[in-house]
């Protein structure tokens, strides 16, 4: 094969990247993971930049990872708490400054980065010589810092949904729409939930749910916050009434989320959701279940007979930003699983014009009135298959380093990395 690029890939470092069959948290940086090692399988020479303890597997260098170690592991010595963020954010902004000027690069990808991030690899990248490009993964009120940096320098900005790159107002003009996708063909295909649940029911690992084969499953599996509006998922499963006759698994944990120093205790949305459970006389129905790995996830949205991801409708006075793109959905959609989903999602990501909502109100009638057939979970597996392929995502990365490679060599390089992550190898 003809040497390819060097490329550096800069990943958030708040969670550390790792196989994401075995990861419990961290969407961009299952991206990260993923692209690093697809990128290798293409030839490149990559440098992924990520925390300490970020594992791309023995065939990827670890000259690039920083001194410290991500942010969100539960049994982190020291304990990081929200007040210490900026620091370590200038702090891994320099460290992302020093492998740039030393590695001299072809190109820099840099994966939802925060100001100093990007403040830093920029001034790197120009005086390397090195093409820089940003991959948003989150609208313009999360990027309010870099927005003006952005709008200011030269380079390529990709964004991952079409509501999200309208959202950026003048900015929309210079980005472009560049889906990373999951590998579909991890997620196994759950044609009959029921025996799946009957089948996980029986595996120690899934003890603690309480997962009943006779009862139909409706889930959410997302992190703990209001942006992803579990409290809502509860609203819209009581007023369906689907309680009667349902259960509701509600699992993710805190996600990046980190306590501060002045309030450490439990997550105040969290008791918010249990105190809904209780109130409402739901504890013989409704689950709240903490962090799952990768495998776990795949397995249980499988056993729901249908998902509610009504993200960003509770927080609408703070924020209107598009729902970029939706790991768990797309996870869903690969097990045959029917995904609700609010109006802060792009459409393209309905498998359905009629499954998506704007409201508690709306999202309970539909999840009252919907039946799911076997037709209708083959057919949303064939349209995660058509949606969520990494390959186009893969070539438009590989164009911007610098690389000339068929379909071929791109299909080649996904089936490598679907293999890695299914048997969940580290080679």
């Amino acid at each position: 094969m003809v040497s390819a690029a060097k490329v550096i890939v800069v990943a958030p470092p708040a969670v550390a990247c790792e196989n994401p069959a075995e990861m419990r948290y961290g969407g961009v940086e299952r991206v990260a993971w993923r692209l690093v090692r697809m990128l290798t399988a293409l030839g490149c020479d990559v440098v992924p930049v990520a925390s300490a303890d970020s594992d791309f597997s023995s065939s990827v260098t670890t000259r690039g990872l920083s001194p410290v170690p991500s942010w969100c592991r539960p049994d982190r010595t020291p304990q990081v708490y929200a007040e210490d963020t900026t620091a370590l954010l200038d702090r891994f902004g320099d460290h992302v400054r020093r492998v740039v000027e030393a590695e001299r690069a072809d190109a820099v990808l840099m994966l939802g980065p925060s100001l100093p991030v990007l403040r830093e690899t920029l001034t790197a990248a120009r005086a390397a010589d090195s093409r820089a490009a940003v991959v948003l993964h989150n609208g313009p009120v999360d990027n309010v810092d870099t927005m003006p940096l952005l709008a200011a320098a030269d380079v390529t900005i990709f964004c991952l949904c079409e509501a999200q790159r309208s959202s950026f107002g003048a900015l929309a003009q210079r980005m472009e729409v560049v889906t990373d996708g999951i590998p579909v063909d991890t997620v196994p295909f759950s044609g009959d939930p029921a025996l799946t649940r009957n089948r996980l029911s029986r595996d120690p690992a899934y003890a603690g749910l309480q997962l009943r084969a006779e009862r139909p499953l409706v889930g959410q599996i997302d992190y703990f916050h209001v942006n992803k509006a579990m409290l809502t998922t509860l609203q819209i499963f009581l007023d369906s009434g689907l309680w009667r006759t349902h259960d509701l698994l509600l699992a993710g944990g805190p996600g990046w989320q980190l306590p501060s120093r002045s309030n450490s205790a439990e997550e105040p949305y969290l008791n918010q959701m249990r105190a809904f459970v209780t109130r409402n006389d739901l504890d013989g129905c409704v689950r709240v279940h903490g962090e799952l790995t990768g495998v776990q996830a795949a397995e249980l949205y499988g056993a729901m007979d249908v998902c509610v991801s009504p993200v960003r409708l509770e927080s609408r006075s703070e924020s209107r930003d598009a729902e970029s793109y939706g790991q768990g959905r797309a996870i869903a959609n690969s097990a045959g699983t029917p995904v609700l989903m609010s109006t802060a999602y792009d459409r393209s990501f309905s498998a359905r014009p009629e499954f998506r909502f704007d409201s508690a109100e709306q999202g309970a009638q539909l999840l009252g009135d919907l039946t799911v057939s076997a037709e209708t979970r083959h057919e949303m597996r064939a349209f995660a298959e058509r949606r969520d392929s990494m390959a186009p995502a893969l070539a438009r990365y590989a164009q911007f380093v610098g690389l000339h490679r068929t379909q071929d060599d791109v299909a080649q390089a996904v089936a490598q990395v679907v293999d890695s992550e299914v048997n969940r190898g580290r080679h």
